[in-house]
């Protein structure tokens, strides 16, 4: 194709950014969705992160409130406190599930990856923690991280998704630091997010040995003899915070910003038939909206 036509979500907000600022002059109609930024550390991306989740796990409790199979009782705060206290709990005694263990960082783990889409993740969340706080089950909790990372009863995965993903963000970016300093970090960062802080801090040490080196230095994306591209992001996005796609927004002085106010990781046909028809118009139509615009619930 004379011009390249694309949408990009999450992680691919970066290829699409990239491949813009290589070849400005070939971009078509490009949509980021959840924009991750490609001039930010790994130390900054992860502290934003983690302050995404902790306010995603009070908005699942806000949810769980109002559900019968809700297995802690209280207001949000307690019950983020229950999810908090059961996790630590698992430190000392982990659930038997077969020849496994449910542990602290199994569970935590479990917990975060099903935080992303609520209208899919918060039910069976809500129901596997359940089977683990008040039937000690931790079967279901387990599986749920299994289905996220592709893990097989067998105990083989389907893919190399993780290995990927840290040979990719390690080069993408570096993280230069040590084990002291980063146990530092943890601390610091369990102050401010106490549930996911600490954990998010330790998963930056594999990029700190990588073997690997990048020698290309990061492309910047501007204006200049480029299509217009739209942007997407979503107020409560954990993994891809809206600031992100506010920044890039900014940086393209021609883009258009559409926002869903919802808690959901990417917008695009995650239930806003606002953003779904606004994404549809520019991809098939060549339409943009005539000024950034902002939906609100399944609208």
């Amino acid at each position: 194709d004379e011009s390249f036509n694309y949408i990009g979500k999450s992680y691919g907000t970066a290829i699409g950014t990239t491949y813009a600022a290589l070849f400005p002059d070939r971009v078509g109609r490009m949509v980021l969705d959840g924009v991750l930024p490609t001039d930010l550390g790994l130390e900054a991306i992860t502290k934003q992160q983690t302050l995404g989740f902790e306010a995603s796990l009070k908005d699942f409790a806000e949810d769980c409130i109002t559900r019968e199979d809700c297995p802690f009782t209280g207001n949000a705060d307690q019950i983020v406190q229950g999810i908090r206290a059961f996790i630590e709990g698992l430190s000392q005694q982990s659930l038997r599930v077969g020849a496994r263990q449910l542990t602290s960082a199994l569970a935590s783990s479990a917990v975060l990856s099903y935080l992303y889409f609520p209208r899919l993740d918060y039910p069976r969340l809500r129901s596997a923690l359940h089977d683990a706080v008040r039937a000690g089950n931790g079967a279901p909790l387990l599986s749920l991280l299994d289905e996220r990372t592709g893990r097989g009863a067998d105990g083989h995965y389907a893919d190399n998704s993780t290995d990927a993903f840290y040979a990719v963000t390690c080069l993408d970016h570096p993280y230069l630091s040590t084990v002291t300093k980063t146990s530092r970090l943890a601390k610091s960062w369990a102050q401010s997010s106490p549930t996911f802080g600490a954990g998010l801090a330790w998963g930056l040490l594999p990029c700190s040995n990588w073997p690997a080196k990048s020698s290309e230095q990061v492309a910047t994306v501007n204006s200049k003899g480029l299509s217009p591209i739209l942007i997407v992001n979503t107020t409560h996005d954990p993994a891809t915070p809206a600031v992100w796609g506010a920044d890039l927004a900014k940086q393209l002085s021609n883009s258009k910003l559409i926002t869903w106010d919802a808690y959901s990781h990417t917008a695009y046909r995650q239930g806003s038939e606002c953003i779904d028809n606004a994404v549809d118009a520019y991809l098939l139509q060549g339409v943009l909206p005539t000024a950034n615009l902002l939906c609100s619930g399944n609208n």
